[in-house]
């Protein structure tokens, strides 16, 4: 497909849309908002500019690419397509607004317009094949995990801006380090939640990092249609605060340049690495054990 590259402008061809990487068949990363790229044939209907990457969880796809699991993202940016919204959105107003749009409709995180012209139909429709097909990895490698071990583990992962942007449920409100949703502890099993939760403030100990559970994001589309405990399948979402990896902008005037920590990143890398891997190890005795 040939695309835009939102960091750079420049114009490029990918081959894969939603890229697998299946490392061990121990649970399922998915990392739905890393995507930079905006197909050539919608290029008109966007700004293309900071606004777009202040909005992206820009880098997770580098963040959470560890050395085990079923990594499942996407290459496509959040506002052309947001893998983490309902297929037709949702009308509960308890939801935030992002929450009740489509995923066609991600509300701009700053003051600048981000989707310029409405696709058409046939724009649409090309777009959500990958949509279904994102769910669909999802879908199947839960269905893979639960007859290989009996249980399915999903890790949902993203990054978040250090303080809530226009449009968030926290506007101007400053965030934690770390926020794991859970849905008001029913997306997994309360001890999956419990040991995950002991396992990150284990690791983060040293660093003085904060941790807060369904504050400010309880969990989006994924967490809601894909943790379901009482059928096996248990799923976290995983948000990590921006600046702990990254030089964070948050002012799309800003002259900064939106630019990869490497030395942050390897230490936060390694402290959700060795979180996901224990809790993945603990759910394995959970289940022999049958939760005793």
């Amino acid at each position: 497909m040939k695309v835009i590259n939102a960091l750079n402008k420049n114009i490029e061809k990918i081959s894969n849309i939603n890229p697998i990487n299946i490392k061990t068949n121990e649970f399922i990363i998915s990392i739905p908002h890393s995507g930079i790229f905006i197909p050539y044939f919608v290029k008109n209907n966007y700004k293309i500019d900071k606004s777009m990457l202040i909005g992206t969880d820009i880098f997770t796809d580098k963040l959470y690419n560890i050395k085990n699991g079923i990594i499942i993202k996407t290459n496509l940016n959040i506002y052309i397509l947001n893998m983490n919204r309902f297929k037709k959105g949702s009308n509960k107003k308890s939801l935030s607004l992002s929450m009740q749009q489509d995923p066609f409709h991600e509300p701009s995180l700053t003051t600048e317009k981000i989707l310029l012209k409405e696709p058409s139909l046939d724009q649409k429709n090309i777009l959500m094949k990958y949509y279904k097909e994102y769910h669909q990895l999802i879908i199947d490698n839960i269905n893979e995990l639960k007859k290989q071990h009996g249980y399915a583990l999903l890790f949902d992962c993203h990054s978040m801006n250090s303080i809530g942007l226009t449009n968030s449920p926290d506007s101007e409100k400053k965030r934690p380090d770390f926020t794991i949703g859970t849905l008001n502890k029913s997306s997994a099993n309360e001890k999956i939640i419990e040991y995950f939760l002991k396992k990150l403030k284990n690791e983060t100990t040293k660093f003085n990092y904060s941790i807060k559970i369904d504050d400010p994001f309880k969990g989006g589309a994924i967490t809601r249609l894909y943790g379901i405990p009482n059928q096996n399948i248990h799923t976290l979402q995983i948000e990590i605060k921006k600046k702990l990896y990254m030089d964070e902008i948050l002012d799309v005037k800003s002259n900064k340049k939106i630019i990869l920590n490497t030395k942050k990143l390897k230490i936060i890398k390694k402290i959700i690495e060795n979180t996901i891997v224990h809790t993945s190890n603990f759910v394995k005795k959970l289940y022999i054990k049958n939760f005793d």
